[in-house]
């Protein structure tokens, strides 16, 4: 059916009361994706208060520190992050090209791996890149923040 594959995309903490409310509205909900750093940790804890582990996953942008619990114990398999120390090499770098007076507009490379061939959004003022790395509890050491 259509709804075989519901993911829910939430834009703030979760809570077991709301992932209540929307499994009984979405029976077939498969999954939960945020995108701020509490989000997924959030809905891996309602997951786990409702009994819903193995049923309903969740992921998002988060960190090791607030998932890790979650990524034990299986409620959630991955989570997403930027490795801080990897990007502020690539904002120097970044930082070098612009006092040097180079243009930067799509395709600039920072030097870094998921810095390089980045594109500038509609506004021109955000640069973006694919710098994320997925964690996962085989990776999860080497991110332990």
């Amino acid at each position: 059916s259509a709804n075989d594959n519901i993911i829910l995309f939430i834009l703030d903490n979760f809570s077991s009361t709301y992932l209540a409310s929307t499994v009984e509205k979405y029976p077939d909900l498969k999954g939960i994706l945020g995108s701020s750093s509490f989000d997924a940790p959030g809905s891996a804890k309602a997951i786990e208060e409702l009994g819903l582990v193995g049923q309903v996953f969740t992921t998002g942008t988060s960190t090791t520190s607030s998932s890790r619990k979650y990524i034990e114990d299986g409620t959630m398999t991955n989570f997403t992050l930027w490795d801080p120390a990897i990007s502020v090499y690539a904002m120097c770098d970044l930082a070098v090209k612009i006092l040097n007076g180079e243009e930067i507009k799509d395709g600039v490379d920072l030097g870094i791996d998921g810095y390089n061939s980045m594109t500038l959004d509609e506004t021109g003022k955000i640069l973006m890149g694919s710098g994320w790395v997925c964690v996962t509890k085989d990776n999860m050491e080497e991110y332990n923040f």
